[in-house]
């Protein structure tokens, strides 16, 4: 008996099977999940990794064993061992195919698929393999799907409660700046409540159920997204302090109160990884959402901010900027370098004058994320204040800062930006 290894794998709800064209004439121009024969001494984790690469030029990596199918052909009989696989990386690219498809479970049985492989067809569409929370890997993404399938939860919503599970599944959606949801240096992520219009509540939601979630005994997980439908599983977490209240725009731009949870994960050894362009291009999404903001509506934002900063570790330790702050700093300018006072050299795709915005105290040496330390210059004197670092090109942005505030009869920012300068 030759023991084959095959694939399982999906991507947005979809499975990857392919057509054969080279080896096994039993199988030529047969549609198969693809894969291959374990070699001596090779573990099937490993064969299947293998075979993907060899066959496509991709990467995956084996998580689970789902089931097998031994069938006989004319000259042989063949045990085969379907794994669940993650993509990691890799353009895909035939080497033993002649074409490969992503097609749903239904649509699977409508291809004339090798003998063998048709058990293994109908398990997966048979939904006997569902994800459970235990098959969860932290710092692994997930869909709304597959969330909702592992914990018996709505596929809708920030807070998903599941009876059948006694779970809370909260969403921290980086991408979207109506939730300001922070980590702290010290591993604290003060999450917002649920509610987008008006005053938060305590009463008749999951803002309850999460606040008493110690107490009852419910199990609470957290995912976060940098992007729509793609969520890092972070694992299970607890509240590790007292729920307090801040205030801050709702969806309506109308001031509002609301609740914050501060969190830590109960296995602080399960560090996540996010992929730094996934932070990036949360920020960029977020940018566009806050250019809608007039300047003072922005404002009016950033009373409510109380942090310095969000903290999270990618390849190295990378510090979120706030975007509200960012494109606030770059409003107040109106167009202008608040250095040399030139036009922005340039207008950027949205036709905004490109200006880039500047810590005068910078993040590294601990200076804030706050409007009375930024400012916007444009890439020259970027460049020029990173690589010269001259005491007269501080000295002018502090003076343009402290106009700024004047102006503004910001009384608050204004004994701020002097207790940062007095030292």
């Amino acid at each position: 008996m030759l023991c084959v290894v095959a694939a399982f794998i999906e991507r947005d709800d979809h499975i990857l099977i392919a057509r054969r064209s080279t080896g096994d004439p039993n199988v030529l121009g047969k549609w198969e999940f693809p894969g291959g024969k374990v070699e001596p001494g090779e573990t099937e984790a490993h064969a299947i990794e293998r075979e993907i690469f060899e066959e496509f030029g991709v990467s995956v990596q084996s998580e689970k064993y789902l089931t097998n199918s031994v069938f006989e052909y004319p000259n042989r009989t063949v045990d085969i061992h379907l794994y669940q696989c993650r993509y990691i990386s890799g353009e895909f690219q035939l080497h033993d195919h002649s074409e490969s498809r992503w097609v749903s479970k239904e649509e699977l049985l409508q291809y004339d698929l090798a003998p063998a492989d048709i058990p293994l067809a109908k398990y997966v569409l048979e939904d006997s393999h569902s994800l459970q929370i235990s098959d969860l890997v932290v710092g692994n993404k997930y869909n709304n799907k597959q969330i909702a399938t592992a914990f018996k939860c709505s596929s809708m919503g920030g807070m998903r409660r599941s009876k059948k599970t006694n779970s809370l599944v909260l969403i921290a959606k980086h991408n979207n700046p109506l939730y300001d949801d922070q980590w702290t240096e010290d591993g604290i992520l003060n999450y917002t409540g649920m509610g987008t219009v008006g005053d938060q509540t305590l009463e008749g939601n999951q803002n309850i159920t999460l606040a008493t979630s110690k107490e009852s005994g419910i199990h609470v997980y957290l995912f976060e997204s940098y992007q729509d439908n793609q969520y890092y599983f972070d694992g299970e977490v607890e509240l590790v302090g007292d729920v307090y209240t801040t205030n801050e725009l709702d969806q309506n731009q109308n001031m509002r109160t609301v609740f914050k949870f501060p969190l830590r994960l109960k296995n602080p050894n399960s560090k996540l990884l996010i992929d730094i362009q996934d932070v990036k291009n949360s920020e960029k999404e977020k940018r566009k959402s806050i250019r809608k903001f007039s300047q003072k509506e922005m404002k009016e934002k950033i009373k409510s901010i109380v942090s310095s900063g969000s903290f999270r570790e990618v390849k190295a330790i990378y510090r979120e900027r706030n975007s509200m702050i960012s494109e606030y700093t770059k409003k107040r300018a109106n167009g202008v370098c608040d250095l040399c006072g030139k036009p922005a050299p340039f207008k950027d795709k949205n036709g905004n004058p490109y200006l880039e915005e500047h810590h005068v105290v910078t993040l590294a040496s601990g200076g804030p994320d706050k409007i009375y330390n930024t400012v916007a210059i444009c890439p020259n004197c970027h460049r020029r204040i990173h690589v010269l670092n001259r005491k007269s090109d501080i000295d002018k942005l502090q003076k343009v800062i402290l106009k700024y505030l004047l102006d503004d009869h910001d009384i608050e920012n204004i004994e701020n930006f002097k207790k940062l300068f007095s030292k």
